[in-house]
């Protein structure tokens, strides 16, 4: 049963993609920088639609009062980045791998949307796309989604997190929003092509405002978010 119901998802979430994929990038090529995110996040509802999904967001009033920050969300599924687009509040931008920028129609759609591209060839070049990230908060008035663990977790679990990434809130001198996501794994995994068709649950951490995000040291701030990230998903 369970191989049923997923063959019938991927089917539905595949036509799902198919159908929003070339709407994101026509919306991506003419909306100007605020309709590309509210025309994003409107397409990412409709697909997670399409797979089954439902998404409960709590505390979202914790974001909407800030204006531009980072939100910093742990990593689990491929699903993660569906539902963090589908409800951050506000014009937001993400930063994803420098090779996901040439994949076909994906990476047009990155380019065109303002997203940043980590160049992971050296420290220097790295530290290079953390600056990008943070104009986009100071010049752009864009909230940036940063996923600090790198990579996706292979049991659910949180990763370490990587500590390069918390330059971007120093840097642009904004809080910063810790995002806890809870059922992306279970609906999707890296080690099984199995989907759990369900629900999952974003919620919002309590910010870390910008003058606590100076005072601690790097190494201070990503402990503290990766704390109040655990405690959100319940670990």
């Amino acid at each position: 049963m369970k191989v049923i119901v997923s063959i019938l998802a991927w089917t539905s979430g595949l036509f799902g993609l198919a159908v929003c994929m070339p709407l994101l990038l026509i919306n991506a090529f003419f909306a100007s920088p605020q309709q590309i995110s509210d025309g994003s996040r409107a397409l990412m509802r409709v697909i997670l639609a399409f797979f089954f999904v439902r998404v409960t967001v709590r505390n979202l009033e914790r974001a909407c009062r800030l204006g531009p920050c980072v939100f910093m969300a742990n990593h689990a599924s491929f699903f993660d980045h569906f539902t963090l687009a589908a409800h951050l509040p506000g014009m937001h931008r993400g930063m994803e791998a420098g090779e996901h920028f040439s994949w076909p129609i994906w990476g047009t759609f990155l380019r065109k949307a303002g997203f940043v591209a980590v160049d992971r060839s050296s420290a220097a070049a790295s530290m290079r796309s953390m600056k990008q990230a943070a104009a986009k908060v100071t010049d752009e008035g864009a909230s940036m989604l940063i996923l600090p663990e790198g990579t996706r977790s292979r049991d659910g679990k949180l990763l370490p997190f990587n500590r390069l990434p918390f330059s971007v809130p120093r840097t642009a001198k904004c809080p910063l929003v810790p995002v806890g996501l809870k059922g992306t794994y279970r609906i999707k995994n890296k080690n099984s092509w199995l989907l759990r068709p369900g629900r999952i649950e974003m919620i919002f951490g309590e910010p870390i405002p910008p003058e606590e995000v100076q005072d601690l040291s790097t190494k201070e701030l990503a402990s503290l978010t990766r704390e109040r990230i655990a405690a959100l998903i319940g670990e």
